[in-house]
């Protein structure tokens, strides 16, 4: 589409891509802790989290160079291990266990696992590598579809709760087409 100009960055956004849901957890711990008044020990946890940021850059620079490549992955680590180590101090704070964190996303990422190598692999046979964007579209259709089926099939429960707590409009269009039946609450 733009004729490679910017190919250089394809590699990169692979890397922070890879890093990116784990990357979220401090916004949803922030909004958590900023919920509940904190927000001294939020601002202390963002100080915390840019100067990991600052000091992981210059470690990415100090150990690969102008290699933007190894840098992104010096730098994704980096961020990831201090989002992870910062999620388990704070809901450690709360009672809540490492264990008990695992046991809660586990399911869900195998199910995300699944759905991405099943549209890996009917993406690759079915299209031509040349045809990038079909591809792309290929891809997210298919994998909306597996993910949806396996979060269908296996957290009917939990997607009823989703729908409980959106709009009824939306909640209507969300229940009948997962096939989740009528809510016993009317909201």
């Amino acid at each position: 589409l733009w004729h490679n100009k910017w190919a250089m960055v394809v590699p990169l956004m692979q890397v922070f891509s890879l890093f990116a849901p784990v990357r979220l957890i401090p916004d949803v711990l922030h909004a958590a802790i900023t919920s509940r008044g904190e927000f001294r020990r939020s601002a202390q946890f963002l100080l915390m989290e840019g100067l990991v940021l600052m000091f992981s850059a210059w470690l990415a620079v100090v150990l690969c160079g102008t290699n933007l490549t190894g840098i992104a992955w010096v730098v994704g680590f980096s961020q990831t291990g201090f989002s992870l180590a910062l999620t388990v101090f704070i809901l450690n704070r709360h009672g809540i266990s490492l264990g008990s964190i695992v046991a809660a996303i586990l399911p869900s990422w195998a199910c995300s696992v699944v759905a991405t190598g099943v549209a890996w692999w009917i993406g690759s046979s079915c299209l031509p590598s040349e045809m990038l964007m079909s591809h792309v579209v290929f891809d997210t259709v298919v994998f909306s579809a597996v993910f949806l089926g396996l979060m269908r099939v296996f957290f009917a429960s939990h997607l009823g709760e989703l729908a409980g707590v959106l709009p009824n409009s939306l909640a209507g269009v969300i229940r009948r087409t997962l096939c989740l039946g009528v809510s016993l609450q009317s909201t």
